[in-house]
């Protein structure tokens, strides 16, 4: 196998949340299976998914699903491999199936509509697009909190350090598309783990 073979490979078997709401705009014929337990389910899920827990689609999908339907299965975040196995259960099944890769997490961070038992749930964070955070700034309290934790090290060595520390912040920052809520998250997390270091 050549590598472009191995890529086009993944691309035929993954699909990413992009594309899986611009298919469900243009009413592209699929279904998008949820592949979570019950709990996750009823916590919060992508609009318009259907509830199939990965450990019964060997049961289960056949009666629920057409076989000749187009499958895309997700799972919580690219560090849960409940897709994976969803996908090789129905493909074991004989359907054409795809991984939303990110799942869940990150149909979320794109701002795609999300729903829970009692309906429609607000959006995480603005579209992809929309108020990104500006390279090269970091907040006043994100430089606090790594100065704090890189003088908890002891010595000198913060000095040398710190750039590299805010050159972190800012790529996390970035990479969070400047949404407030997530940046006041990641800066709350990022002093409580200067603390545990601190201590």
């Amino acid at each position: 196998m050549t590598s472009t073979d191995y890529f086009d490979a993944r691309l035929r078997h993954e699909t990413d949340p992009s594309d899986v709401y611009a298919a469900q705009r243009a009413d592209e014929r699929f279904v998008l299976v949820d592949v979570r337990g019950d709990e996750a389910w009823q916590q919060g899920r992508v609009t318009g998914a259907v509830h199939l827990p990965y450990r019964q689609i060997a049961d289960r999908a056949r009666q629920e699903i057409p076989l000749d339907t187009p499958v895309v299965v997700y799972c919580w975040s690219p560090g849960c491999n409940a897709g994976v196995r969803g996908a090789r259960e129905f493909a074991a099944l004989g359907y054409e199936v795809r991984e939303m890769i990110g799942g869940y997490e990150y149909w979320v961070r794109e701002g795609q509509p999300v729903e829970n038992d009692e309906g429609p749930l607000p959006p995480h964070v603005r579209p992809a697009g929309h108020g990104r955070a500006r390279a090269g700034r970091v907040s006043e309290r994100s430089a606090r909190g790594i100065q704090s934790f890189l003088e908890a090290l002891g010595g000198r060595s913060h000095e040398r350090a710190l750039p590299r520390g805010r050159r972190l912040v800012e790529m996390d920052v970035a990479h969070h598309r400047g949404d407030v809520v997530h940046r006041a998250r990641l800066e709350r997390e990022g002093d409580e783990r200067v603390r545990r270091c601190a201590g």
